[in-house]
């Protein structure tokens, strides 16, 4: 999948999601949304609201996409790249 919009759910079923779920499914989608290994948060979250949900609620889709970062950063799925400004890149086994 290498967008969200793949999923097959609507920005209102997005944002039901528990986090957690919103946020393997961010995950599953960082390979389509990678620049040299790299993602960087406001970029993602601006396809994805303005590119792939055209006409959602930008602030709830916005909101819970947040959401989902912060959890995988938590979690240690993710993590920021100390050289560049706000990127975020998988974490490395």
């Amino acid at each position: 999948m290498n967008k969200l919009i793949d999923s097959g759910l609507s920005a209102a079923e997005l944002c039901a999601l528990h986090v957690s779920e919103l946020a393997a499914y961010v995950l599953q989608t960082f390979e389509g949304a990678q620049q040299s290994g790299k993602v960087h948060p406001y970029s993602y979250n601006s396809d994805v609201v303005n590119t792939q949900y055209k006409g959602a609620s930008d602030v709830e889709l916005l909101l819970a996409l947040s959401e989902a970062w912060s959890f995988l950063e938590v979690q240690g799925l993710i993590v920021d790249d100390p050289t560049q400004f706000a990127a975020a890149r998988p974490r490395q086994p």
